[in-house]
């Protein structure tokens, strides 16, 4: 394991992941002849972020997490009929930055206030049945020091 650090909460989220999704922008134009920009969520991403956290939040904890944490996710997809035996990690879309993403997001106001409190990280993306997510969030505030390598270079630039 690569992220150290006390097990505040463990979860599994059943369903095909979803990356993250930037929402979709479109030019109105306004009664006074002017233009405004209308954004709306991607709709294969919202349900996904639905279906994240109706699944999560029975098993959340009852107080928010705060401070440093660090986030474990192993995205789980279905291997394709088409992919040779060969082929045993998904290489393919979605990327990985963007399935995790789409967890850190879905799980603020949730279980943590805000997902800029993940400070460490591991994921993998894998094939599995069924697919879905799993979701290790640990304490990192015990961590920091012991994961940074001693001959690091430190420069006051």
């Amino acid at each position: 394991m690569i992220v150290p650090g006390p097990l505040l909460w463990r979860f599994r989220v059943r369903g095909l992941p979803v990356a993250w999704a930037a929402a979709k922008r479109s030019l109105v134009k306004t009664p006074a002849g002017g233009f405004l920009v209308k954004a709306r969520p991607a709709e294969k991403w919202a349900d996904w972020k639905r279906t994240v956290q109706a699944q999560a939040a029975p098993s959340a904890p009852s107080a928010l997490f705060d401070g440093p944490l660090a986030l474990v996710v192993r995205v789980y997809l279905p291997r394709p009929t088409s992919a040779p035996k060969r082929v045993t990690i998904p290489t393919k879309r979605p990327d990985l930055t963007n399935l995790q993403k789409g967890v850190e997001d879905a799980l603020t106001g949730i279980v943590w206030v805000d997902d800029s409190q993940v400070v460490r990280m591991e994921s993998s993306k894998e094939f599995g049945d069924p697919p879905g997510v799993m979701i290790e969030v640990r304490r990192a505030d015990l961590a920091l020091d012991s994961c940074a390598p001693a001959d690091y270079p430190v420069t006051d630039e």
